[in-house]
């Protein structure tokens, strides 16, 4: 799968699947973009479990990645990361509505997820793109891995209908 996307900037991106050959620049991304990164171990391991692994292109770099588990007719979204030099510039939301797009095509009909409640740019970037807050969990993720804090996780849910 390969498609093409007008974006923004007045640039030209590229959705694409991705695989276990794409592990480095996924990795550099990841480290590169998260104050919590994905260990490699835990990378690598969805990366060789057949989950669905789109990547946004620009110019033929990587800049974006997206992982989802899909069951029958529904998406979680595991992991979605862009490259720290291009955040900000709204490739995120044309990302991530991308997506949307293409899982409703494949007969998928809701996309869910879980976000650290102090990631407030994601936050920001779920409910502008229609997200519904369904849930909490309470001291889902560790804080710091020095530290015993936790830090609640927040579920929500997307009706991909709203893509058609």
């Amino acid at each position: 799968m390969s498609s093409l996307v007008s974006g923004v900037a007045g640039g030209e991106y590229e959705l694409v699947d991705l695989t276990i050959d794409d592990f480095e620049s996924i990795s550099a991304i990841e480290l590169g973009a998260s104050k919590h990164p994905w260990p490699e171990s835990a990378l690598r391991r969805i990366l060789n479990n057949d989950q669905l692994c789109l990547g946004l292109c620009c110019a033929g770099e990587l800049i974006a990645y997206a992982v989802f588990h899909i069951v029958l007719d529904e998406a979680e979204l595991l992991i979605i990361s862009v490259k720290k030099d291009k955040q900000g510039l709204g490739l995120g939301s044309l990302f991530l509505n991308q997506v949307c797009k293409l899982l409703l095509t494949q007969g998928l009909i809701r996309l869910m997820l879980e976000v650290r409640a102090s990631n407030k740019a994601a936050i920001k970037l779920y409910s502008s793109l229609g997200f519904s807050l369904d849930g909490r969990r309470k001291g889902y993720y560790k804080k710091t891995e020095q530290k015993k804090e936790r830090e609640d996780a927040l579920l929500y849910s997307l009706s991909l209908a709203a893509f058609n």
